[in-house]
């Protein structure tokens, strides 16, 4: 179970205290997916638009038989997609659970058939778990790139995993102008909980005036919750950064002496959330080897604020089984 000075449930939300501001705290950045703090203008208007509609999957049933890429050393998303003559938005579309920046030796890539009208047609999931995403909040940095954060919150009656959305941004009649996948920064998410989502754009267009989410997958979880166990969290220190767009905490997580694996992978997730209980940041941390019955290792994070003030931090803990 996870434990703050008292032992919690796995990744589950736990609230913080705010520390006295002080003077702002020497760190080393972790080389995580961490969200960077920038001092920008607040978003850009938002207008009523018709969102446009995205592809669906389609009910279960006998389906065509897709073509799939099998992946080898050197081997990109938009190389693949330049190479068969499809669009990386389609690839991102018919692939939910690929991370485009990240492609593995013998991974699997189903490539739209030509003459297909959507890529919407390939998509053989199951429709997913719906779950509930906030409004996309962008937030642009000084480089001229953007960041699209949404929460998805698990209102399910089960625990869920596989969470992944599209963001896409659209112009003032609504139609879509760029597309970017975001993925859950932790398999689990348990019932009754919340989890934020970040796209990334590179070069956003510029005559985009709001941002919508569409969620492309999620599953159940079922006999698999197996793969996860209890995890100890232990908090030292909690503190925020004194222009309050920083938040640092350093603690332990620890796997219980009654853990029957071989090891666990860990990771914690550090949320920033503003007055209105926002996700306005969010920073991760993985161990960098395993953990055995007992073991414990420290770690020490540091989430900005992409815009608003930050209010109060939550922890989330994930301990996943090694087979």
């Amino acid at each position: 179970m996870i434990v703050v000075r008292s032992i919690i449930f796995l990744v589950c939300t736990i609230p913080l205290l705010v520390a006295c501001a002080g003077s702002p705290i020497e760190y080393t950045p972790q080389p995580t997916q961490t969200l960077r703090l920038y001092h920008t203008a607040t978003l850009s208007p938002t207008v009523q638009t018709t969102l446009p509609t995205l592809p669906t999957p389609p009910p279960l049933g006998p389906t065509a038989t897709p073509f799939v890429h099998v992946v080898v050393s050197g081997d990109t998303l938009l190389g693949i997609a330049i190479r068969y003559g499809v669009s990386l938005d389609e690839l991102l579309v018919i692939n939910p659970g690929i991370d485009p920046r990240i492609l593995s030796v013998g991974q699997e890539v189903i490539i739209p058939s030509p003459g297909d009208e959507s890529a919407g047609a390939l998509l053989l999931t199951p429709t997913p778990v719906p779950i509930d995403l906030s409004p996309v909040r962008c937030h642009p940095i000084p480089s001229g790139s953007l960041w699209c954060l949404t929460t998805a919150r698990n209102t399910t009656s089960a625990d869920i995993r596989g969470l992944s959305v599209l963001v896409t941004l659209v112009n003032p009649a609504g139609q879509p102008l760029a597309y970017a996948p975001a993925y859950s920064p932790l398999d689990l998410i348990p019932k009754g909980s919340l989890m934020p989502l970040a796209a990334f754009f590179p070069d956003p267009p510029s005559d985009y005036v709001n941002a919508i989410a569409t969620q492309l997958s999620a599953v159940q979880v079922g006999e698999e919750i197996i793969r996860y166990t209890d995890l100890m969290v232990e908090k030292t220190i909690s503190e925020r950064g004194s222009d309050g767009h920083r938040w640092r905490v350093l603690g332990e997580a620890t796997l219980p002496a009654s853990f029957q694996g071989s090891a666990a992978r860990i990771k914690v997730l550090l949320l920033a959330l503003d007055a209105t209980q926002e996700v306005v940041g969010y920073s991760k941390w993985e161990a960098e080897t395993t953990l055995e019955q007992g073991g414990s290792v420290d770690f020490d994070i540091t989430v900005f604020s992409l815009g608003p003030i930050i209010d109060h931090i939550d922890i989330l803990a994930e301990a996943q089984v090694i087979p």
